[in-house]
């Protein structure tokens, strides 16, 4: 199609203008009109063939007999409780008898399934720097709590800030406790919580996910102690600077 046709066509779905004079910008005007302006499956008055064949909703077979004007099949049927829907055009426009209250219960249910699924769990983080006030910490764990209400997984890091000084492992210790005592009542620590380079991750899911107790991870940690498996890097670039420092 030209681009010129294209243009034609588009004013004059706008402007609801008569078919063009030339016969391939009207074929490619009606074609664009029909893309935009049918439903894929249009249902009673809206089905645009005069005669339709009927599949039974049992079988998924065509009924047997010759096609039935879709006026006659329409005045046959209560549309109160039952909608005449297109099913497709090819070969030869193919429709189904549906009830109106059968199809709001399918509807239904399968929201309620969906709903059902469980989500996906993802992986959260909440960053915190040592010197965190009172208040900016219980906004910070508040966020966690939201997030491992909706099933998340939720890594708490605490990472120096930068040109200032760092507490010492005692006081890092503490301060990694006073996270987990704030969480007791809605998290537990899946896996072990870290202390590399002045970067404490304390990793948290929802309390009540937790299929059988997890063994507490309260033993203070050590920065020079080495450990069995690997350290991951905070996700924040300004975390990963603010370690290194």
């Amino acid at each position: 199609m030209s681009a010129v046709c294209l243009r034609r066509a588009g004013a004059s779905i706008l402007r609801r203008e008569p078919p063009f004079a030339s016969t391939s910008c009207w074929i490619a005007n009606t074609r664009l009109m029909s893309k935009y302006s049918q439903p894929t499956h249009p249902k009673n008055e809206k089905i645009p063939y005069n005669y339709v064949s009927i599949v039974d909703n049992e079988t998924g077979r065509i009924k047997p007999g010759p096609p039935v004007s879709l006026v006659e099949l329409l005045r046959s049927v209560d549309l109160k409780t039952t909608i005449v829907q297109l099913v497709t055009s090819k070969p030869a426009p193919l429709v189904k008898l549906l009830d109106k209250k059968a199809l709001a219960i399918a509807k239904k249910d399968y929201k309620e399934r969906q709903k059902a699924r469980p989500r996906p769990v993802e992986q959260k983080e909440i960053q915190m720097t040592w010197g965190v006030g009172v208040s900016d910490m219980e906004h910070k764990l508040k966020k966690a709590r939201e997030e491992l209400a909706r099933g998340n997984r939720v890594d708490v890091v605490i990472a120096p800030k930068a040109k200032q000084p760092r507490p010492d492992v005692a006081e890092m210790n503490k301060r990694i406790q006073a996270v987990v005592d704030a969480m007791e009542d809605a998290a537990v620590e899946w896996k072990p919580r870290t202390l590399e380079r002045g970067v404490a991750i304390i990793r948290f899911q929802q309390l009540k996910t937790s299929a059988a107790p997890i063994a507490k991870h309260d033993k203070p940690l050590d920065e020079s102690s080495d450990s069995s498996e690997a350290v991951p890097e905070p996700s924040s670039p300004n975390l990963r600077r603010a370690a290194a420092i």
